[in-house]
């Protein structure tokens, strides 16, 4: 089972920030998508979620085409994509963001504790660091029971505590049976988490495979030349 794009193409006024990308995310795994900045990242999580509409190609989820749906519809679907800005319901006290999508209390519990967010349950999201902000808001896309959750850049604005905090939380998400598309520039993060990478540049695919092999390609380290040692670090 996999959700895949087929020579999919994302234009904006004539611009190709996805210039035929196939790509294929396993529903059972973690997938790294990684590139220098402006090489269609986002573009590429926005597509398959239904936030931008598709130029050409086709994409699919376990052989059932999804093209043009809404994100509405892809979250039926089971396809949930998360925004860098956590999304959270500021009025409400923490339990209560959780209470507004899950189906049971028990649920709730549950959510609370994988998101290391018991402790503070009743507090209000303002109150909450960012890395806590950041946990809620992975509960509350989680609540929606996704097959497939799309996490744009989790760890930007986190310090080395909070990603350290993040990755015991993801790694629970895994244990659920949650798979996972990532998009970050930590590659620290991405190699302990994903098993497999594509890399994009200019909208196109350059590489992929494991993180080892991809390091490795002379292609990626052209791509990322001049981002100080990113792809090392």
């Amino acid at each position: 089972m996999s959700l895949d794009l087929d020579q999919v193409v994302v234009s904006f006024g004539g611009v190709h920030a996805v210039d035929g990308l196939s790509l294929s995310i396993p529903t059972d795994s973690c997938t790294g998508v990684i590139g220098p900045n402006g090489s269609g990242k986002t573009t590429t999580f926005n597509a398959i979620s239904g936030f931008v509409r598709v130029s050409a190609g086709r994409i699919s989820l376990d052989g059932a085409e999804t093209t043009g749906l809404s994100p509405e519809a892809m979250s039926r679907k089971g396809v949930v994509r998360t925004f860098q800005q956590p999304m959270v319901f500021t009025s409400l006290k923490v339990r209560e963001c959780i209470e507004v999508v899950a189906s049971s209390r028990a649920e709730v519990r549950h959510l609370l504790k994988l998101g290391d967010l018991e402790r503070i349950a009743d507090g209000r999201p303002a109150e909450l660091s960012y890395g806590l902000m950041r946990q809620l808001g992975l509960m509350i896309s989680l609540a929606t029971k996704p097959k497939l959750l799309l996490l744009d850049e989790p760890t930007s604005g986190l310090s080395a505590p909070e990603i350290n905090s993040l990755s015991e939380v993801i790694g629970g998400i895994r244990a659920e049976g949650v798979a996972l598309g990532i998009i970050d520039h930590n590659m620290s993060f991405i190699r302990r988490h994903c098993g497999f990478l594509y890399v994009l540049d200019a909208g196109q695919l350059i590489a992929s495979g494991a993180p080892d092999q991809v390091f490795a390609d002379a292609a990626v380290r052209t791509a990322y030349l001049g981002s100080k040692g990113v792809v090392n670090s």
